[in-house]
């Protein structure tokens, strides 16, 4: 009787070890995703929200490559159906610049987040830079080892 207690007590023992060391793992997992994401969101959403009127389809282009699934598919046809002939025949020009994040949530091949972001849009009707101010929220995906933009939506 003695060795089934003791054999059940070290089962017991062993899961309650594997489990925080599973816990810990994912943990550190989620904590390096979040550092990995705050460093390379700011630069991937200033590309798919900058662009010039002269160079507008090869600024969309070099952006969604940036992104992945079926959000990069819509923002190469939004981007090439409606943001480059508009920004050609009206000449608009727009930077973007992030100037905060915050992780939402995190894990070691996913990540929400949440973005600000200044943007400076020029045009031949108003020449004088135009800033807005908006907040986005980020979905970033890792595939093949890269981090990609998969959901992007105004708040």
């Amino acid at each position: 009787m003695k060795r089934v207690v003791l054999a059940f007590a070290a089962l017991i023992l062993v899961g309650a070890g594997g489990t925080l060391l599973w816990s810990h793992h994912r943990s550190a997992a989620a904590e390096t995703a979040r550092v990995e994401v705050i460093g390379v969101a700011p630069m991937l959403v200033e590309n798919l929200l900058t662009y010039n009127s002269d160079t507008v389809d090869e600024d969309l282009a070099h952006a969604a490559e940036g992104a992945s699934g079926t959000f990069q598919d819509r923002f190469a046809e939004f981007g090439s159906k409606t943001v480059a002939p508009q920004s050609k025949e009206q000449g608009i020009s727009t930077k973007a610049r992030v100037v905060d994040v915050g992780v939402l949530s995190a894990a070691a091949d996913r990540a929400e987040l949440l973005l600000f972001v200044d943007q400076i849009t020029t045009s031949i009707a108003r020449p004088a830079p135009a800033s807005t101010s908006s907040r986005v929220e980020v979905t970033l995906d890792r595939v093949d080892g890269t981090w990609l933009v998969s959901a992007m939506t105004p708040v």
